[in-house]
């Protein structure tokens, strides 16, 4: 079975490609901005370890999800912010969350669902928990089967017509990625589950990855206005790269990520990562610019990505020395190829971070946030020596989209450390949450939520 790699990786830098979004030189660092706790996690009914990333859904309420309970975080008045269980999950988080509006759906994985044909894992399932007078019902409306099939669900997102787009880290059928019991591990699927006029759930296998195309996709898919669909893999695309250098050793790798696009015409791979290649690798997540200048009125799509890999290799030796991670711009002109922009290398260094985590948020048309796992200032306890991570900054001017610098150093301790992926704009109030740190639980806490200002 192909596991979640739990370690940083990361490639080299990227030169620029186009001049369409050029990179200052120099750039104006951002006005330092603050957290405030909310919520520390006790590791009783609350949980602890918030895994998930914050979403909204029902009742106009943020989800979110640690290593054994899904909860409700709600506002009421001026600060007064409540965190209610709603769902146990003692076998472990959902790997991501989605909502209609009406209900909830959670990606779950290798703990849940039926057993999986390759080995004696099971092969997840999507559960939709839907909020009633009584409560909060729970109903699996798919299982995965392995073989042809997904396994492990990894991310979700919701289209304007119901139609719920995901990714599963194997399965698919594909013989490159390993194989248990003599059956093949896959390199993982994109699907599409939707409801019919009697509300039964079905679902349709729309790519199957084989490493030439990706392998091992690990964030939730992103939609553009248009409502096509857009999935990064984690590793594979490393044959036929459609980059500038050729395929290298890739560490043991087929490619370092991918990125593909799904529309009208089904499945169109608009960027691979090769082996070697000094761009952003290991691609963690895609957002779609809210904002063009002048100088890229006539794009017809605009996309950031980040990779947990990239940068100059001799930065973050501690984490596989190959680099801290990328920030890039993937740039569509009107019926042309996509062309990849570098941002930003990150270093390492205490004014920078490392490993960038994907899910931007974008505040406005003129501003991003970000987040990376580690780097930044903060050396308590322990997050020492690599970092307590931080929140960056992207601004948008006359030149497109540009580095502004590091809004925020998480400093341990009682305030937090390692920020779960995502930032969430709930109310006007920008929410986030780490996974450890908090006032509970010893040395490394049970985690926090939290509210970042500028």
């Amino acid at each position: 079975m192909v596991s979640t790699l739990g370690v940083a990786r990361a490639c080299l830098t990227a030169p620029i490609l186009a001049a369409l979004f050029a990179c200052p030189a120099s750039y104006a660092a951002p006005r330092s901005g603050a957290i405030e706790t909310i919520y520390s996690f006790t590791g009783g009914a609350d949980g602890a370890t918030p895994a998930v990333g914050l979403a909204s859904g029902p009742g106009d309420a943020l989800y979110g999800a640690n290593s054994s309970t899904v909860f409700e975080l709600q506002l009421s008045g001026k600060n007064n912010w409540t965190v209610t269980p709603i769902y146990a999950t003692p076998d472990g988080a959902p790997a991501s969350i989605a909502s209609d509006g009406a209900s909830l759906y959670l990606a779950m994985g290798l703990q849940y669902g039926q057993p999986c044909p390759q080995d004696d894992y099971h092969c997840g399932e999507i559960v939709q928990l839907t909020p009633g007078q009584s409560g909060w019902t729970q109903t699996v409306i798919y299982q995965f089967a392995g073989g042809r099939d997904g396994v492990n669900p990894t991310g979700l997102v919701i289209a304007k017509d119901g139609t719920i787009y995901g990714t599963t880290q194997a399965g698919g059928n594909s013989a490159n990625c390993g194989e248990s019991n003599n059956i093949p591990d896959g390199c993982g699927t994109v699907f599409a589950l939707k409801q019919n006029k009697a509300r039964v759930w079905s679902e349709k296998i729309l790519l199957r990855y084989n490493t030439r195309n990706g392998s091992q996709p690990m964030a939730d898919p992103s939609l553009d206005s248009a409502g096509n669909v857009y999935v990064t893999t984690y590793l594979g695309g490393g044959s036929k790269s459609l980059s500038l250098r050729p395929p290298g050793s890739c560490d043991g790798f087929d490619g370092e990520g991918s990125v593909s696009e799904w529309g009208a015409v089904g499945f169109d791979e608009i960027y691979r990562q090769a082996c070697d290649d000094i761009q952003a690798s290991f691609l963690t997540a895609i957002l779609f610019s809210p904002g063009l200048s002048a100088n890229d009125a006539d794009s017809t799509n605009t996309a950031l990505i980040s990779g947990e890999g990239g940068g100059n290799p001799d930065d973050c030796t501690d984490l596989g020395n190959l680099g801290c991670g990328v920030i890039a711009l993937l740039t569509s002109k009107k019926k042309g190829a996509w062309t990849y922009t570098s941002l930003h290398d990150f270093t390492g260094a205490p004014s920078d971070g490392s490993w960038p985590e994907g899910y931007m948020l974008a505040v406005g048309k003129d501003t991003i946030y970000g987040l990376t796992r580690l780097g930044g200032t903060g050396t308590q306890g322990a997050c020492d020596p690599d970092g307590c991570g931080t929140i960056y900054e992207l601004t948008h001017g006359a030149s497109g989209w540009s580095w502004s610098g590091t809004a925020y150093n998480f400093q341990g301790g009682s305030t937090g450390f390692w920020p779960v992926p995502r930032l969430t704009n709930y109310k006007g109030n920008i929410v986030g949450m780490t996974g450890d740190g908090g006032s509970n639980c010893g040395a490394y806490g049970c985690g926090t939520i939290y509210l970042f200002k500028k």
